[in-house]
């Protein structure tokens, strides 16, 4: 039997050698009709076990009529880990993450679309290092503009495919063609194939992991998905958005010293608007049952500061704000970088330098602070600094101030990237 597609919904082929759920046989002579909208089972065609609904020597079984027997329910335990870290979590949460990317490369042919890698490409990034940084994008679930369906159909790898190919003002589906859960084969979502798949591999262990979450179809079974929406403030220069927009853009990864990822961070292609109008960009990916906290992001770059003696000094660590920026500055400057998702962390970033300094022999490190330039006007923003000050200070590291030209750059990654000199004050 071939697979079979109408407006509403498309018959798949269940296999010989798989069982039906309706008769049991397994001659490969039976299917099952998925509505197109949700992917969702609708009914069964069976040959073998008689309804009140023939259809041309086959039979009709609607899912909904089933018994309980021939629909096996589903259960998943409510997990709710909160913030908690154990080591047990940061195992299941670091395979996790790495596995969530290598599945975007599988079914779209690379970590990061073309929209991503040009961004990171215009910091001043180079293909390698992009590389080693383990960003990645958020799959392209839905296309939401003709720009993107253009780039789409460009770009897009043999597994994926669309049904229209003009953007008409309403999200489009990304499909996978003959999707493979192991009892059937069938078109699907790419968020369905990439959560089946991550759901095959870790089991309820999943919902540990910040992002992932439990969801029951129509029929009362769970499920575990990933975040793909997340809320949009209505501000008072976008009051028409809806209240859940797609997730675009991409992922970067938080790293503690031991090379573990203990978080995500993602930066939004387009930006979302506070009740105050602020812009804003960058967010942990977290969920109600699992939250990522506001882990340190460690990074080591491709290469070590070499000073004019021929020393490799692998005793300087940049402290800064932003996953991002910190990795980007750290390969510009061959430092070491601990970097904060929030200036009010210092707690965390001072326990972090600790523990690097434990790992490599305790080593006094000379920290050099980094924060965006615009703490001369924020005054939260100073009072972290000093803050942070006073426990360097106290634990025993040397401490400098990075300063730089605030009218061309904020931050010392777009100092860098635009030549701009870089001067240090030992405190």
């Amino acid at each position: 039997m071939a697979v079979t597609r109408y407006n509403y919904g498309t018959y798949y082929p269940i296999r010989a050698g798989q069982a039906c759920p309706v008769c049991g046989s397994k001659k490969g002579r039976c299917s099952q009709f998925v509505r197109n909208e949700d992917n969702e089972v609708i009914h069964y065609r069976c040959k073998y076990s008689p309804s009140d609904q023939p259809s041309n020597g086959w039979y009709i079984h609607k899912v909904a009529n089933l018994s309980k027997t021939q629909r096996e329910k589903k259960i998943l335990p409510t997990v709710n880990v909160g913030e908690e870290m154990t080591e047990e979590r940061k195992l299941v949460t670091d395979k996790a993450y790495r596995y969530f990317r290598e599945l975007v490369k599988k079914y779209e042919g690379s970590y990061l679309n073309k929209r991503d890698y040009i961004n990171l490409r215009k910091r001043g990034l180079k293909a390698e290092e992009i590389l080693r940084m383990n960003f990645f994008s958020m799959p392209t679930n839905k296309i939401t503009s003709q720009k993107e369906m253009d780039t789409f159909l460009k770009t897009k790898p043999s597994k994926l495919y669309v049904n229209e190919k003009k953007y008409r003002g309403k999200p489009i589906k990304v499909m996978v063609k003959n999707y493979n859960d192991g009892k059937n084969v069938f078109d699907c979502q790419l968020n369905t194939a990439i959560s089946k798949d991550m759901e095959k591999k870790f089991g309820e262990d999943l919902l540990k992991v910040a992002g992932f979450i439990k969801l029951s179809d129509n029929w009362g079974n769970d499920y575990i998905t990933f975040k793909s929406t997340r809320y949009n403030p209505v501000s008072k220069e976008k009051p028409n958005q809806p209240k859940y927009i797609p997730i675009k853009g991409f992922f970067i990864p938080y790293t503690d010293p031991e090379d573990m990822i203990v978080g995500l961070q993602y930066r939004l292609t387009v930006p979302v608007y506070d009740e105050n109008g602020k812009k804003m960009r960058y967010f942990w990916y977290s969920s109600k049952n699992a939250r990522s906290g506001s882990p340190i992001d460690y990074y080591k770059p491709s290469n070590l500061y070499t000073d004019k003696s021929g020393n490799v000094r692998n005793d300087i660590i940049l402290a800064t704000e932003g996953g991002l920026k910190g990795k980007i500055a750290s390969e510009k400057l061959g430092f070491q970088t601990v970097a904060e998702a929030g200036v009010s962390n210092y707690r965390n970033l001072v326990e972090t330098i600790n523990e690097i300094s434990k790992l490599n022999d305790d080593i006094q490190y000379k920290v050099i602070l980094a924060l965006d330039l615009d703490k001369e006007k924020n005054e939260e923003v100073k009072k972290a600094e000093e803050k942070t000050i006073k426990l360097l200070i106290k634990a025993g590291y040397e401490v400098a101030i990075a300063t730089w030209d605030l009218e061309q750059a904020k931050g010392i990654d777009d100092a860098l990237q635009i030549g701009i000199k870089i001067d240090y004050s030992l405190i």
